[in-house]
Parts: C-alpha cells; sequence; structure tokens
C-alpha cells in the first residue's frame, strides 16, 4: 500500500491536488467493494449527523437512508405516500411513525436483497421507532450492527442551527459559520435562493432540543442493552467521524 499512496500522491499534485489522508481513502473506496455495515447515526437536530453520513458513503460506499429524503422524493414523484405526506409536512405537523417506516421499509428491503449495507441518518428518534425498525430488521433476516450516538453540545447546536441556510427544493443545508454557500444566499448547485426557517432561532432550538433530550434517553438505553451503542463526544463534524472510523472498519 505505501508505493500505491506514493504513486496516487503523484499523480494528485500533477493535477494540483493535495496529497491527503482522505483523497487516499476515496481512491481506495472507488476501487472496494462497497461496506455490507447496518449502521444508524443517531444526534439533535444540528449535531452534524447528515453531513457524516454523506462521508461515510462517499469514502466506504454505506448508502444513507434518510427517512426526510425519501418523503421528499416520495412528494415529488406523487407517490400515494407523497400525497399522504405533503399536506402534513407542510403544517409543520410531525409525521406518523407508520408513513415514516413505510418509506423506510421500502428502501430496507432492497438492501435486504442485495446484501449491501445502509446507514439510518437520524432514524428511528423515538423509542417507538426503534422497536418498529427491530421487527422489521427480522422480518427481513437483518439486523443492525452498530448505533453511533453523535453527542455535541446543546450550546454548539444552538450556534450552528442559528447560522443555517437550506435550499429548499433539494434538502442541502449550509451554514453562515462553517459551511457557507460559495455566493451568498445561493444554493452552489441551482443558484437558486437559500432560506432560512424561521423556527430556526435560539429560543426555538433550545426547548427543540429539550424535546430530543426527553425522546433520545430511552432509545440509548435501549440499543445499549443490545450493545449496539457508541456515544461520540464531539464538537465538529470530522471529529466524529474520525471516531467514528475508528470503529467502522471493523464491522
Amino acid at each position: 500500500l505505501p508505493s500505491l499512496e506514493k504513486m496516487l500522491c503523484s499523480k494528485a499534485l500533477v493535477q494540483g491536488q493535495t496529497c491527503s489522508a482522505s483523497l487516499f481513502r476515496r481512491f481506495l473506496s472507488s476501487v472496494a467493494k462497497p461496506s455490507s455495515a447496518r449502521i444508524a447515526l443517531v444526534g439533535a437536530p444540528g449535531s452534524g449527523k447528515g453531513t457524516v453520513a454523506e462521508w461515510i458513503e462517499r469514502d466506504y460506499g454505506i448508502k444513507k437512508i434518510s427517512s426526510g429524503d425519501l418523503l421528499r422524493q416520495n412528494i415529488e414523484n406523487n407517490t400515494p405516500v407523497g400525497i399522504e405526506a405533503k399536506p402534513i409536512i407542510a403544517t409543520g405537523s410531525l409525521v406518523p411513525d407508520a408513513l415514516i417506516l413505510k418509506v423506510i421499509r421500502e428502501e430496507i428491503k432492497g438492501h435486504a436483497t442485495s446484501r449491501t449495507g445502509f446507514n439510518l441518518d437520524g432514524y428511528p428518534r423515538t423509542l417507538s421507532q426503534a422497536e418498529q425498525l427491530d421487527i422489521l430488521l427480522k422480518e427481513l433476516d437483518l439486523s443492525l450492527q452498530k448505533v453511533y450516538f453523535i453527542n455535541v453540545p446543546d450550546e454548539e447546536i444552538v450556534r450552528r442551527v442559528s447560522g443555517r441556510l437550506i435550499h429548499v427544493a433539494s434538502g442541502r443545508v449550509y451554514n453562515v459559520h462553517f459551511k457557507p454557500p460559495t455566493r451568498e444566499g445561493l444554493d452552489d448547485i441551482t443558484g437558486e435562493p437559500l432560506i432560512q426557517r424561521p423556527d430556526d432561532n435560539a429560543v426555538t432550538v433550545k426547548a427543540r432540543l429539550d424535546k430530543f433530550h426527553s425522546l433520545t434517553v430511552p432509545i440509548l438505553k435501549y440499543f445499549e442493552t443490545k450493545g449496539l451503542l457508541t456515544v461520540v463526544n464531539t464538537m465538529t463534524s470530522k471529529e466524529a467521524y474520525a471516531t467514528i472510523q475508528t470503529t467502522l472498519g471493523s464491522i
């Protein structure tokens, strides 16, 4: 591997890129068989779990499964699930567990057939969802192998979320503090305007965090008793990802 890494770095320098460990990892992931690991990321809104999930998919080929992304796709495609979910989301109400489980089920069934890995990004969020997920996985002769709790201090999350900008159509998220768009206020891909959600303010975020903590403690205990839980105490997404990588390769 050292000679391969040296060759890759030489090529990168010719192309004007910086040779780095992450560049080498991306090269290996492009030629290696995707990981078959089945994991879940749990974390408060604004904890960076979505970003970490994207990096895991990039470097390990473990497909990110986000209930929010799946619901948006169903709405865009005008599926029966999308038609049912659209008015619920439009009013800001919580989507029923049964509806979320329906879209998760269809996605996981594909991975059960191909025996490929998946990463549940932000699901389950309640004890009820965790129990329903267990039943679903048993039906498909599958099981989770690891659950990572990305634990970020509340004050840091308040800072992050208050600087968050969103591209509504795609769900892409930016942040004025550490992930700003290339052009101020505009999506990097489409050039369309970004918005800040009305509830992305300190008061609302703190209330959201209180609710998250009350719902999450039972989930963490549930997965801890199963021997699946790893707590990742962190201040940044990069730190969280580095910690997760120390165990991810051995799953």
